[in-house]
């Protein structure tokens, strides 16, 4: 099998050192009470004591430690210790910059028409007409223009200052002669 005797001294050693064995080591408490652990000894002054410093195997037959009773967590306080609050917190409320005037039928109704009505914001009229071909902002009011592929028909829609529809113009242009 092993022919070689170092590979079998070798394969020997490896197997009989697996064992965990206990260790004794110096405790070294010094004058000032620092405590340091040392294989080698302790220096001058200090004083000496000897440990043993043993390192189980984990589920080895040693003895076991029992597991403790106490409680994980501290008990929870009484009623009279918790805070309380008295602020409302609202959840799942839509909350939007134009009073909701209109439900979310009318919105995607006007959508598909291809209407504005008033009380849109600007990306119901987005995805109601597209990307405006002009778009002017005075004093935070904005305006879309929409112009039809022939330039004969415009449209402007007139935004307040929270964003939402507040007017809208159709011109015609009439077929000149």
């Amino acid at each position: 099998m092993y022919r070689n005797p170092v590979t079998l001294l070798c394969l020997a050693t490896l197997f009989f050192s697996n064992t965990a064995t206990a260790t004794t080591v110096f405790r070294c408490t010094s004058e000032d009470g620092h405590i340091s652990f040392s294989a080698n000894g302790c220096l001058k002054g200090e004083t000496i004591s000897h440990q043993t410093a043993d390192n189980p195997k984990p589920g080895g037959n040693g003895p076991k430690t029992p597991i403790s009773t106490q409680p994980l967590s501290p008990p929870s306080p009484s009623k009279d210790q918790l805070p309380t609050y008295h602020e409302l917190a609202v959840v799942g409320a839509k909350e939007g910059a134009c009073p909701n005037v209109l439900s979310g039928s009318e919105r995607r109704t006007a959508a598909i028409h291809k209407k504005v009505i008033a009380g849109m914001t600007k990306e119901d009229v987005e995805s109601a007409l597209g990307k405006p071909d002009r778009i002017v902002e005075n004093n935070n009011r904005a305006r879309y223009y929409y112009v039809t592929q022939r330039k004969k028909h415009s449209r402007v829609i007139s935004f307040d200052d929270a964003g939402c529809v507040a007017d809208t113009e159709s011109k015609y242009k009439k077929a000149t002669p």
